[in-house]
Parts: structure tokens; sequence; C-alpha cells
């Protein structure tokens, strides 16, 4: 389901992409509970490219409604567009301090993947 990208200075528009963002939380929650009901191991995350404008904004909170949380180490990434201004991408994990047996989630590290650095360089661009 493609989230809704328009013009983030138009209020109308952007409520609708937050607005969007709180729906698919809603469904994958819903999602969650299910396959944690059937296995109480399971973990459930969701990633990929919100279009959300910044950490503490509505946008972020809808991501962040219904049980989904972005570790830490993630929020401390200043962002993850080409000017690094804006937290678009984002990886959310439903639940993941709750007591799962043996099973358990630890954040080591996060990072983005630059491709301008590691694939599309000044420097291979004969080859492209």
């Amino acid at each position: 389901m493609p989230l809704f990208y328009g013009d983030d200075k138009i209020e109308a528009l952007l409520e609708q992409r937050r607005s969007e963002i709180e729906q698919l939380s809603v469904v994958l929650a819903e999602t969650a509970r299910k396959e944690f009901k059937e296995d109480d191991s399971s973990f459930l995350g969701i990633l990929g490219d919100f279009n959300i404008i910044g950490k503490g904004h509505p946008t972020m909170q809808a991501l962040e409604s219904n049980g989904f949380l972005i570790p830490d180490e993630l929020k401390s990434i200043p962002g993850s567009n080409v000017e690094r201004n804006k937290a678009y991408d984002q990886i959310a994990l439903w639940e993941p301090e709750r007591t799962r047996g043996f099973v358990s989630l630890d954040i080591k590290a996060a990072n983005i993947f630059d491709f301008f650095e590691d694939v599309f360089t000044d420097g291979d661009e004969a080859a492209f």
C-alpha cells in the first residue's frame, strides 16, 4: 500500500498522509496480535518509506500508535533522505518489550545506507 507523499505544506494533504500511516498501523497491529496468540515468541516489524516528517511529528506518532515502536537507535539518525533532514524511512517493531519466553530482541546499532556513498559514487559516474 503506497502511502501518500504529497506536499507537506498543505495541511489537508499532510493529514491524509498521517491518517494512512495510522490506518496501516491499526491493520498490522491486528495481524501481530493474531500471530502472537498462535506463537507467543513471534515478532512483527514493519519497514519502509512512510514519508515521516520528523521525530515527534504527528506522522511519526501515527506510525508508533497501536503498539509499534521505533528503536531509539533509529530515532537518533538525523534523517534518511538525501538532505538527511526527514525521517521518511523507518523500521517499527510491534511491542518489542513484550515477554516472549526465551526469545528477545536486542538492537545493537543503526544507520542508513547511503546509495551516493556506496553505490552511485561520483567516481563511478562513467559506468552509469
